[in-house]
């Protein structure tokens, strides 16, 4: 599920949004990667900017997290519901 060609800073930002956005939902990598049906390595190196999930993988994601797409590619946060907002800001802060 790899995608070459993305530039390294992109694929660090999407990594970092995509372990946030994780962290808001309380799951663990394991958990996630059962739910959606992918090896827990898989997961991981999406999260640590190895891999680029592909693009169905990515739209999975956002519903699981209840995010847009945009806020996983340009950390864009507006449309987003209060609450889910403020967890993302909460996690964000904490893994700086």
């Amino acid at each position: 599920m790899a995608r070459k060609g993305w530039p390294e800073e992109t694929m660090l930002a999407v990594s970092g949004r995509l372990r946030i956005a994780r962290l808001t939902t309380g799951l663990s990598q394991v958990k996630l990667s059962q739910e959606l049906e992918v090896n827990q390595k898989t997961y991981g190196t999406w999260e640590n900017g190895q891999y680029m999930p592909d693009p169905v993988a990515l739209g999975v994601l956002a519903e699981v997290y209840g995010i847009p797409l945009d806020y996983i590619f340009l950390g864009v946060t507006s449309g987003m519901n209060a609450t889910t907002l403020e967890k993302i800001q909460i996690a964000s802060s904490k893994n700086r």
